[in-house]
């Protein structure tokens, strides 16, 4: 799982991808560590970098996050690190449209959608 963290272009401070358990066509599920306690912008980047490892048919993983809607805090962020699972809801050609959730265990915390358009 290593060489698919190559796959993301960020660097630290900001690369929150740590590990990827799940990398399949339609999901993946990451580990993600923040160095203070995440705002939303962060974890919404967070799922974002992590929809890097969602196999999709275009093979650039370099993008830009264009749309964040229906983002929801249901629980404080009061730690950082978290599980988060995105998935591919749709894509037309080089834009792609994901949901999320970021869990700390089996409770989900934030959830939402993003869209990103991939070079």
């Amino acid at each position: 799982m290593k060489k698919l963290l190559q796959l993301l272009p960020h660097r630290d401070p900001v690369r929150f991808v740590k590990t990827v358990f799940v990398s399949s066509t339609t999901c993946a599920i990451t580990q993600v560590s923040f160095e203070i306690t995440p705002s939303l912008a962060m974890v919404v980047e967070a799922a974002a970098q992590s929809s890097v490892f969602i196999k999709t048919p275009t093979k650039s993983s370099q993008g830009m996050l264009t749309n964040m809607k229906h983002i929801e805090l249901k629980s404080a962020l009061n730690k950082k690190n978290y599980q988060i699972r995105t998935e591919l809801q749709h894509y037309l050609e080089h834009y792609f449209s994901f949901k999320f959730s970021l869990m700390d265990n089996k409770t989900e915390i934030v959830c939402g959608e993003f869209s990103i358009i991939r070079q």
